[in-house]
């Protein structure tokens, strides 16, 4: 991926001798208007009038030919699965590929691609692929001289083409897992992804497990004749990992001749023709695309407006979900990017080309300072285009050394819906532990102190399901405990401490009903207790140890409604409290000892928006805090099923179908953490049904519900999904946040 321009003057004049009996000698086609020099070819029933001086190459004769955009020419026939292809094929001209298609009743069509800079018309039997650099023109009076249809402007997702490939529509489910583009060890790349047969004798034989493909732009070179959805299945289901390339425009002054970025604002288009490349082939958001930027004079403008670009690529990755790398050399983008580190947006993952660099085996190098993309987000490409053996075949390859953990980091798409907010307690060494689902769908775990986190982690891979938060508590012995609903639709529990899992399990298959989350408390004798939404539709109670449940019930039959989940504090005479949001629609309470339930009632029908917070005083009493039916935060304190005080003090918004958060202060009174109606986060401390302080520090965007924790000398912790997609903390006093931050950019669900 480095200074790809060879132009191989003499492949063209060989094929120019080798298969100029397959051109049609007749000039009298009807292109408008016609090259000056001419010829006919005639393949599937369709006539084309094309430059005289442009091989036309037999891909039926020649299937090992390498079908190439980077430089004039006829290919006639589908590309052949093992191409001849250098590694270094970049930058598109003016060339035509005619090959079979299944016959169809439709009329034909054309699709202007203009980003990838390509005609692609599919008709009965046949499809046309006219790639242009600097004439646009010609490439349309081609098609127009065989009659084609005049070209229409792709609006649609797209896939990898006709380009040697096929065009579908963007896929409705990913082939791969998100985490397909994390790996570290070795991977190679080919110009043209190599077949089945090759990936499976490389994969049993070579020290590498990661391949690079060429997804999509205006600068591929090579036809991708494997590289189909299927073909990503088939790989990942046989162990590889992947880079998906995207060979876009260039900057100024390149060396590969190729088509250049006039304009920062570019980098947006090439994320959404990538995005649409990349979900073809079943790769999801979440998962990580590389920008190839070849070689420029770096520097000055040309740096300006290379920085730009990436950041305008990534910022629109970011927004489709999908994670941002960026390839280059050393004397160009990857020093304008290290200068611009901390001023402009950077890229998810940065890929290096450094020959041979300081090897094979890491992704260090003197010219990138140790605190640039630390927490493995590198690549390291240490050779460039040479032939290598493995299972008897010969493919012709770049090397790479791989460091990339980052699919968890990822952004959730612009418009999907938000799962609620991450599981937080404050942990016994005075920092938290906070547990949340990962873009990755699993659960993840982290535990720090104030905005830092010092240890994360998915241990043990345990799936979450959709739209859905786990719950986690902290233990007597300072371990801790975290309940959710897994994948299979049952209630898992796991004990562990820091990130570490010591046990799991999902006992007695108890169902939880589908979007809704369980909350679990630790209790003050030891042991836990939790509480959910049953598939039932009822409030079920349980309570245990470790991952062993005790007793277990659904007493009284007390409706939950729709989506919302339950929430539950422990009392200091050992028994719960409970709160939720009835069938009814109104704010339930109720009171008891493991799973018998002693009190229970909705007093003064008090509506609910959606679920409720709840914590319980020292003194046995509760407070609540809710999104009422009129929009505004709402409060209550009380004990039992009884409620002495209730109001929506100052009339204060809380956003969307989100919640907020409670937390207890050690002297008494609460700290409430919530989504705003202007998106960010609000805090409010007080007691009973009124508010002392409150407001909104620092304009910190929310995407979802936060979650709020005290600790005993009286300071909060708060995690939330930010308005990025990311984690984020925050610590303070009051409504006062005196550290905040997304440490290690964690997606969250």
């Amino acid at each position: 991926m480095i200074q790809r321009h060879q132009r191989a003057a003499t492949l063209v004049a060989a094929l120019c001798a080798a298969f100029s009996a397959v051109a049609v000698g007749s000039a009298s086609a009807t292109a408008a208007p016609p090259p000056a020099a001419a010829q006919s070819v005639s393949y599937l029933g369709h006539q084309f009038t094309v430059p005289a001086s442009w091989p036309i190459v037999d891909l039926g004769k020649a299937p090992s030919t390498c079908v190439r955009f980077d430089q004039h020419a006829v290919y006639l026939g589908a590309p052949g699965a093992r191409q001849d292809c250098p590694t270094r094929v970049f930058g598109r001209t003016e060339a035509l590929l005619i090959q079979p298609a299944a016959a169809s009743t439709a009329p034909a069509h054309t699709a202007d691609d203009a980003v990838a800079r390509e005609f692609d018309t599919t008709g009965d039997g046949f499809q046309v692929t006219a790639t242009y650099n600097n004439d646009r023109a010609l490439a349309q009076s081609i098609l127009a001289s065989a009659a084609l249809p005049a070209p229409s402007t792709v609006t649609a997702p797209r896939s990898d083409a006709a380009a040697g490939g096929q065009r579908a529509p963007l896929v409705s489910a990913a082939a791969v897992a998100a985490g397909s583009t994390d790996f570290t060890g070795q991977g190679f790349d080919a110009c043209a992804a190599p077949d089945s047969g090759s990936m499976s004798a490389w994969k049993s034989s070579s020290p590498y497990s990661a391949v690079g493909v060429y997804i999509g732009g205006a600068n591929r070179g090579c036809a991708q004749p494997n590289l189909t959805s299927a073909w990503v299945d088939q790989q990942a289901s046989a162990g590889w990992r992947f880079l998906p390339i995207y060979v876009g425009l260039q900057g100024p002054g390149n060396g590969c001749g190729c088509a250049t970025i006039t304009s920062a604002s570019q980098g947006t288009a090439a994320a959404d023709d990538a995005v649409n490349d990349a979900a073809a082939l079943g790769f999801p958001a979440g998962t990580e695309i590389t920008y190839d930027m070849e070689g420029y004079n770096g520097g000055g403008s040309n740096g300006s407006l290379v920085v730009g670009f990436e950041a305008a690529w990534t910022a629109e990755l970011h927004a489709h979900g999908y994670l941002a790398g960026v390839y280059g050399s050393m004397s160009s983008t990857v020093g304008d990017l290290i200068n611009s580190y901390n001023s402009a947006t950077m890229p998810d993952v940065l890929d290096f080309a450094s020959i041979p660099g300081s090897g094979t085996n890491t992704v260090a190098d003197p010219g990138i300072p140790g605190g640039d993309w630390p927490n493995h987000q590198r690549i390291h490409q240490y050779t460039v285009g040479h032939n290598e053996t493995w299972g008897g075949t010969t493919l012709s390859i770049d090397g790479d050394y791989f460091d990339v953990q980052v699919s968890s980091s990822a952004p959730p798409p612009a418009g999907t819906p938000h799962s609620g907010s991450s599981g937080l307690t404050a942990a016994s060494n005075g920092g938290y532990t906070t547990a949340w689902k990962g873009q990755d769908g699993y659960l993840w775990l982290a535990d720090g102190n104030g905005a830092s986190i010092s240890a994360k982690g998915n241990p043990w891979l345990l799936g979450v399901a959709p739209n859905t938060t786990p719950s986690i508590a902290t233990l007597s012995d300072g371990s801790w405990v975290s309940a959710w609903q897994g994948q299979d639709g049952y209630l898992w529990l796991a004990t562990g401490t820091g990130t570490a899992i010591t046990s799991k399990g999902n006992p007695w298959l108890l169902g939880v009903a589908a979007g809704t989350s369980p909350s679990i408390v630790a209790m003050p004798g030891g042991g836990w207790e939790v509480a959910w939404k049953g598939q039932d539709g009822y409030l079920w109670l349980a309570t245990g140890s470790g991952t062993t449940i005790t007793s277990k019930g659904n007493p009284f039959l007390l409706g939950v409604s729709g989506t919302t989940s339950p929430s539950l504090a422990a009392l200091p005479n050992g028994g719960f409290q409970a709160a939720w949001k009835g069938n009814d629609g109104y704010l339930w309470l109720a009171s008891g000892s493991g799973t018998n339930i002693t009190a229970k009632g909705n007093p003064w029908l008090l509506g609910v928006a959606d679920s409720p917070a709840l914590v319980t005083m020292p003194d046995g009493s509760f407070e609540a805090a809710w999104k009422g039916g009129d929009g505004y935060l709402w409060l209550a304190s009380g004990s039992g099923a009884s409620i002495t005080a209730k109001g929506n003090p100052f009339l204060l918004g809380v956003s969307g179908t989100t919640s907020p958060s409670l937390a207890a202060l050690p002297g008494g009174g609460f700290e409430t953490a919530w989504k705003g109606n202007d998106g960010y986060l609000w805090l409010a401390t007080g007691s009973g049904a009124s508010i002392t302080a409150n407001g909104n520090p620092f304009l910190l965007g929310v995407a979802n519900n936060p979650e709020l924790v005290t600790k005993a000398d009286g300071s909060f912790e708060a995690a939330w999904k930010g308005g990025d997609g990311y984690l984020w903390l925050a610590s303070g006093s009051g409504v006062n946040i005196t550290a905040k931050g997304n440490p290690w950019l964690l997606g969250v669900a």
